[in-house]
């Protein structure tokens, strides 16, 4: 499952920050930092995606090809993330992904 919605150009992405600010109050601290940073957070084991897109994704990420994408901060590689390394490391052996948290039932 792929999730677009960090797809989109930096404009956006700021917008989306400014109306999660609205939203969440309480998380306003954090989004303003997120804003002042002005860059997306390093995720581990994050990887371009380099497959094909499903039909109803197609034109839009056509349109915003144009579009440089957005910065994100320099990796920096905690003893946290060590979980996520050995999950994936499971995930590509057995097809498995341990521990994850699913909020949906595939189909």
């Amino acid at each position: 499952m792929f999730h677009y919605g960090w797809a989109r150009p930096a404009q956006a992405v700021r917008g989306k920050l400014e109306v999660t600010k609205e939203m969440y109050p309480w998380a306003s601290p954090r989004l303003d930092r997120e804003l002042k940073r002005g860059t997306l957070k390093w995720i581990p084991l994050l990887r371009p995606f380099t497959g094909s897109h499903p039909a109803a994704a197609r034109a839009w990420i056509a349109a915003s090809a144009h579009e440089p994408p957005p910065a994100i901060e320099p990796a920096r590689v905690k003893p946290a993330h060590l979980r996520l390394y050995i999950s994936g490391w499971i995930e590509r052996l057995t097809g498995v992904r341990p521990f994850e948290f699913r909020n949906y039932e595939v189909v």
